[in-house]
């Protein structure tokens, strides 16, 4: 998490990062979440794995110590990926490097630096896994060869998100909206690189 102090609404982002607590345990899962140093602004990407290898240094002594893990799984080619290929370095443990979207198809074109790290990660890591086929191309195309690239869709909990018609059928009434259209719901940023337009262009 990059570190901030709460400056009582001047800045939503920095007040969201100040109120995460250091450590956490999820579903009996002990997590902890470290603080490295980020200043503001997307030049700092391609140095961002060196600040946090800075912030996780002697976590990831106790954990190595205390727990040995098999392997170091990244979410994000960068900055993450390269912070686990210098985790990997240091500890011997393979590395698991997961495309999550922006990594592949807008992080790399910001910069040349951030392009060499990317092409680095994706040579290097032991194992690669990417949210869509259409990613896993596109991480081929980057690297101008063929790479070993393991598809692993997102996927929810069904227990909490699954097809109840009767609720579709409530939300509808409360959202004011007819029971004969098309409906679609989106999580995430309306922008145009996420598909919205194209999602739409579809019905």
């Amino acid at each position: 998490v990059p570190w901030a102090f709460d400056t009582r609404g001047l800045s939503n982002r920095a007040d969201r990062y100040s109120s995460v607590p250091s450590r956490a345990t999820l579903d009996g899962i002990d997590v902890h979440y470290a603080r490295y140093f980020r200043p503001p602004g997307a030049w700092f990407h391609r140095f961002a794995h060196l600040s946090m290898e800075a912030g996780l240094k002697h976590l990831l002594d106790d954990i190595f110590a205390s727990n040995s893990p098999d392997i170091v799984h990244a979410h994000t080619v960068t900055p993450v990926g390269a912070l686990a290929l210098q985790v990997r370095r240091r500890f011997n443990t393979p590395v698991v490097v997961s495309m999550r979207g922006s990594d592949i198809n807008l992080y790399p074109w910001r910069d040349a630096a951030t392009l060499r790290l990317t092409r680095r990660v994706l040579h290097q890591a032991d194992a690669l896994l990417a949210v869509s086929g259409v990613l896993a191309s596109v991480a081929r195309q980057l690297v101008g060869r063929s790479l070993e690239i393991d598809v692993v869709r997102t996927g929810c909990d069904l227990d909490h998100f699954r097809p109840l018609p009767h609720h579709r059928e409530a939300y509808r009434a409360q959202m004011g909206i007819r029971t004969d259209p098309v409906c679609l719901a989106h999580v995430g940023n309306l922008l145009a690189t996420k598909g919205v337009l194209d999602l739409l262009g579809a019905f």
